[in-house]
């Protein structure tokens, strides 16, 4: 977990994780106001948990004296947090998160990680400043995608729980993968015998 942005509202730092922006639930709460900042967000997320779950995780940040393990939440999960608080500060810090979305995207997150570029949609990418002509549809991506899938069927038979699969793969091996859209297309043009390569 890298350090992107320190105070970016109220003392909230913001980190990155691979290609997610994510805020430790300690300093949520802070950010927020609450007398027992970890606390609080521990019960907003109680309250929500299937709205909440699939937003955070826990995740390592480095510090002076060593690595420690945080809770933290990405960007969608803080965001909803603001929804669900009864805080006076958290519609200020939603329009704070809102607006540092799109100038992150637009600038940060493209400049400093190219490999975030082939997980954005086209709409997305086609704003950023200065970015290179789409050549085959993000082809590099797809075809490692492509050679996934086509290894996956030869050792099962079957694309079931294939999707699964490839994205327990990418984290495995440290890369980020192309959207299930774009995945479901190469399922469909493999399975309809269409040459990819």
């Amino acid at each position: 977990m890298e350090l992107l942005e320190r105070n970016i509202y109220n003392g909230l730092d913001m980190y990155r994780e691979h290609a997610q922006l994510v805020f430790t639930r300690r300093q949520i709460g802070e950010a927020l106001g609450y007398k027992e900042p970890r606390k609080a967000i521990e019960n907003i997320h109680a309250r929500h948990r299937e709205e909440l779950e699939n937003f955070c995780s826990v995740l390592t940040v480095r510090t002076e004296v060593g690595n420690r393990d945080v809770f933290c939440y990405n960007l969608t999960g803080t965001m909803r947090i603001c929804i669900y608080s009864s805080q006076p500060r958290a519609k200020e810090l939603l329009i704070v998160l809102t607006d540092r979305m799109q100038e992150v995207i637009s600038t940060k997150i493209a400049k400093i990680d190219p490999d975030y570029i082939p997980h954005l949609d086209k709409v997305t990418y086609a704003k950023l400043p200065e970015v290179p002509e789409i050549k085959g549809n993000f082809k590099t991506e797809k075809q490692k995608a492509a050679r996934f899938i086509m290894s996956y069927f030869e050792k099962n038979g079957s694309f079931t729980g294939v999707h699964r699969a490839y994205r327990l793969h990418c984290d495995e091996i440290g890369e980020i993968p192309i959207g299930k859209s774009s995945f479901d297309n190469i399922r469909v043009k493999i399975r309809d015998g269409i040459e990819l390569f």
